[in-house]
């Protein structure tokens, strides 16, 4: 069954704005500690809802991380999609992020593998969970 180009524009979307966490501040120094997670990544899994959907490395689904700002490229059926913006990822595994071309901003966790590799997360958009791997 063909997916709507609205349906695989959204998640790649979430996800695109779903690897940042901005604008999270606190003056406390009790708190987690901020973490780069800075790197090149492809996309290499995806689940939206709990459905997995096929994912061709080849299509070359990217994500560039500095210490606080994101890049990624996703695509839809007949569209390149594109979001950049400010992330803050924790030590205790949460990310928060604001897309800095105004689609908002989302909270989620991450995992990163022990030789800093595969950044695997995982979002909640407008109540849908999306899960996401990415690989260096």
């Amino acid at each position: 069954m063909p997916v709507s180009l609205s349906a695989r524009l959204l998640p790649i979307g979430a996800l695109l704005v779903g690897v940042a966490l901005a604008g999270c501040s606190s003056s406390s120094s009790t708190g987690p500690t901020a973490v780069s997670l800075a790197g090149n990544y492809n996309l290499t899994a995806l689940s939206i809802g709990g459905s997995p959907l096929p994912v061709d490395v080849s299509d070359g689904a990217t994500l560039v991380l500095t210490a606080t700002t994101y890049d990624a490229v996703g695509f839809g059926f007949d569209s390149v999609v594109t979001d950049s913006g400010a992330y803050l990822a924790t030590s205790s595994g949460a990310f928060e992020e604001e897309s800095g071309k105004g689609r908002g901003g989302v909270t989620g966790t991450y995992t990163l593998s022990s030789n800093t590799d595969t950044l695997s997360e995982t979002v909640n958009s407008n109540n849908v969970l999306i899960v996401s791997t990415w690989v260096k």
